[in-house]
């Protein structure tokens, strides 16, 4: 599952939101420790009032410190809290203060909220720094990263590049665009697709709902998940647990998978694993988050190339081949992960 979204700003202050399609906003909500967007509230009130899922984010300007930040945007956004997602902008000069800095904002704004923010970045500042702490501490990546400049609505499979995200194996919500274009508002949008369904978004916004689970990023396993047998099959227990780590429906099938790469994945269990004896069909939400985790093209269709990349992230022998050494190690990673 997946949902497709904008993020805004004062920049966007005409924008009506009753008339553009979206299934979220993420909307600014202070920057540094002395500015406070006027428009935050009335997008997301706008936003609560159509339905839709909401969001709001702190512009990090690293001229602080992560705590005092983190406690500015607190004292701003607490209404919020519950109900809209949280995120910090890590993004412009703030950057050169490196990955503690914005490591005491999430852990102090943890402490204060209960809730596990996103931070935005892009993937290029993903892979410039060690972010080993940052995602080992259980905060989503809301990541950036733009094809070119052209145009364009929402995406279903968005372009991004197949280096990896440095520290992060995945990514919650990805802005593939700045010059989005959508009907009901002449100027240009950040765009984004969330990977997750409403229910996960809630889980982000507050761990207490969803009959108590925690906020669960993509790059974090399930905390009541016990251990997969190593067993080196990707059966049933293997996929749900994947589909449970990446927030992905967990129903145990893998959908829609082309016959002809089933060569390419000898260890898959044919009672969850739907291959289709002509065609290709939509592929899996499942495949989709596997692929943008190991840095692959991103289809939604197992093949040769998403096992080579799955081999490379896994360090075993890369022969395009989903055996059960592969599976195994994968297992082992789901387990320690």
């Amino acid at each position: 599952m997946s949902m497709k979204g904008i993020d805004i700003s004062n920049h966007q202050a005409g924008i009506d939101l009753a008339r553009v399609p979206f299934d979220f906003v993420i909307c600014k909500a202070t920057e540094g420790t002395g500015f406070v967007d006027r428009y935050c509230d009335g997008f997301i009130q706008t936003a609560l009032g159509l339905g839709r899922k909401t969001g709001v984010y702190h512009y990090a300007t690293g001229k602080s410190s992560g705590r005092e930040e983190a406690a500015y945007f607190y004292r701003q956004i607490k209404g919020y809290v519950g109900t809209s997602l949280l995120a910090l902008d890590w993004e412009g000069r703030a950057v050169e203060r490196g990955p503690a800095y914005a490591l005491e904002f999430l852990d102090s704004l943890r402490e204060l909220t209960g809730v596990k923010a996103l931070i935005y970045m892009s993937k290029s500042v993903c892979r410039t720094y060690d972010w080993s702490a940052v995602a080992g501490g259980d905060y989503g990546l809301w990541c950036a990263q733009y094809a070119d400049s052209d145009p364009t609505g929402y995406q279903e499979s968005p372009w991004t590049d197949e280096k990896g995200m440095g520290a992060f194996p995945a990514m919650a919500v990805y802005q593939y665009s700045s010059t989005g274009r959508l009907d009901g508002y002449s100027g240009n949008l950040d765009l984004d697709i969330a990977y997750m369904d409403e229910a996960a978004w809630d889980r982000y916004a507050s761990p207490g709902k969803a009959g108590g689970e925690p906020s669960v990023p993509p790059a974090v396993k399930p905390g009541n998940a016990g251990k997969l047998k190593v067993d080196g099959s990707f059966g049933p227990a293997t996929v749900r647990r994947t589909q449970e780590y990446f927030v992905t429906v967990a129903d145990g099938i893998v959908s829609f998978q082309p016959m002809s790469n089933k060569k390419y994945l000898h260890s898959a269990y044919e009672g969850c694993w739907q291959f289709l004896k002509t065609g290709y069909g939509p592929g899996s939400e499942m495949v989709r988050a596997m692929q943008r985790a190991f840095g692959a093209a991103v289809d939604g269709w197992a093949g040769r190339d998403t096992v080579l990349h799955m081999q490379a992230f896994l360090g075993v022998a890369r022969d395009g081949s989903m055996g059960p050494k592969t599976v195994s190690a994968w297992q082992s990673w789901l387990n320690s992960h």
